[in-house]
């Protein structure tokens, strides 16, 4: 059986990225609300261009929470599978 080497340091510097992605998740789901408002409501109806732009909007807040879930549990796999590391390690040690 092949051995699961885990790079724990790839794994942080990889969740750490998704703060600013969901900043500028958050930037561009502001910048719809504020276009969509500024968009008289005869238009928005033509075409149901404002339920898609809702549609959208949607859609981004969904993303927003499962990349902030991600992040969460990442975080906490890393640090579990960090004390576990340390623990089995400190075992073996004694055993030798």
């Amino acid at each position: 059986m092949a051995a699961i080497k885990i790079d724990m340091k790839r794994v942080r510097d990889a969740n750490d990225h998704l703060p600013s992605m969901l900043s500028v998740l958050s930037e561009q789901r502001m910048y719809i609300q504020m276009r969509r408002r500024g968009i008289p409501p005869e238009i928005q109806g033509r075409r149901h261009i404002g339920e898609r732009l809702n549609d959208i909007l949607r859609e981004l807040d969904r993303a927003e929470q499962q990349l902030k879930e991600i992040y969460s549990e990442t975080e906490n796999a890393v640090i579990q599978y960090t004390k576990m590391e340390a623990k089995l390690t400190a075992i073996a040690e004694r055993l030798q």
